[in-house]
């Protein structure tokens, strides 16, 4: 997602991470499928990119659990001082 505004504050990224969580979760559902790995992609003003993945306990579709496991990439690999201005949340699937 590209935000229309760069973003830093880390209520706004939690509020950002959540409704993309969302959408991944709904799309899992709807197909029948879990991920097993969670994937974050930050890319900042100046096009630097990080990108960051983390296994999960247990293979999930809810939001809630996607979403927190993001965030925790994005508390161990990112400044809260940097804006971000494109932020990608993937989640690599297994069949349910």
């Amino acid at each position: 997602m590209t935000f229309s505004r760069e973003i830093s504050a880390e209520n706004e990224i939690s509020r950002e991470l959540n409704s993309l969580s969302e959408n991944i979760a709904e799309l899992m559902r709807r197909h029948n499928v879990k991920c097993a790995t969670v994937q974050v992609q930050i890319k900042n003003p100046q096009f630097r990119t990080i990108s960051r993945q983390k296994k999960l306990e247990r293979p999930t579709y809810l939001a809630k659990e996607i979403s927190a496991a993001a965030m925790e990439l994005i508390r161990g690999s990112w400044n809260f001082k940097n804006p971000i201005r494109t932020m990608t949340v993937t989640g690599a699937t297994i069949i349910a």
